[in-house]
């Protein structure tokens, strides 16, 4: 259980339960990317990670979509950013789907966590947890 919620398995298909054990996002994706071990989430990272007809999106706590089932890949959001992976390219999207960092044919990525907060590593440079470009 992380961030509040744990990821679910029910006859093949995927969701999340709340701490109490109530279903939060019924169990009807391919897949569901759980929320990590990332301190100080905020209350705008609270998007479920999903997968649907073989593409990820987000959708939020009433089961509705926010960010469109588009990406090859994605982990959930931490301080409102994250890494997607959109026709084999990469970039930084946030909770309102706007590219941070344009996507590119970066092959390398790499991702740590300073304190909690995540760094990202992308052919184009290193990247804060707001996705500001690091010196």
């Amino acid at each position: 259980m992380e961030n509040g919620y744990a990821m679910i398995g029910l006859k093949g298909k995927y969701g999340f339960i709340d701490a109490y054990g109530k279903i939060a996002i019924p169990a009807e994706y391919e897949s569901a990317a759980p929320f990590d071990d990332m301190d100080g989430y905020t209350k705008d990272d609270l998007l479920f990670a999903v997968k649907k007809n073989g593409k990820w999106g987000f959708v939020n706590m009433l089961n509705k979509i926010v960010i469109p089932f588009e990406y090859d890949e994605v982990l959930p959001f931490s301080y409102g950013v994250t890494m997607a992976i959109k026709d084999s390219r990469r970039g930084l999207i946030n909770t309102s789907n706007k590219i941070i960092v344009p996507f590119n044919n970066s092959s390398s990525f790499g991702l740590s966590k300073n304190f909690g907060k995540r760094s990202y590593s992308l052919s184009t440079g290193s990247y804060d947890y707001t996705g500001k470009k690091e010196k």
